[in-house]
């Protein structure tokens, strides 16, 4: 389950950030955006990242996460569309010289605190 290991990746990403803030402010959010192209399951990567936070304290950060679908051009006709697949085909002119444009972001977006 490679979702684990990303939410600690996002846990040590966010740890100095969090460290830097005032004694008396604590992380009320993390903000997560994920492409449905990333190969990540989001429900197992969600829940992950909720319990690794808990783990490392965060006991009242929620988590956020924004799924980006995913969307291609083709290199040929220059046509932008939506897709779920990585090796996108063009509904266009059915050229298969397609560059992914979105949807296969894994990012920390934000991050919100509150005072205690």
């Amino acid at each position: 389950m490679h979702e684990l290991s990303l939410a600690a990746s996002v846990a040590e990403i966010i740890k100095p950030i969090v460290s830097q803030q005032p004694n008396d402010t604590i992380l009320s959010a993390v903000e997560v955006e994920v492409g449905t192209l990333a190969g990540v399951e989001i429900d197992t990567f969600t829940t992950a990242l909720h319990t690794v936070l808990q783990a490392e304290g965060f006991t009242q950060a929620r988590v956020d996460i924004t799924v980006i679908p995913g969307e291609a051009t083709c290199l040929d006709c220059e046509t932008t569309f939506k897709t779920e697949r990585r090796n996108a085909i063009c509904p266009k002119c059915g050229s298969g010289k397609c560059l992914t444009a979105r949807g296969t972001e894994l990012r920390v977006s934000g991050l919100r605190f509150k005072d205690s």
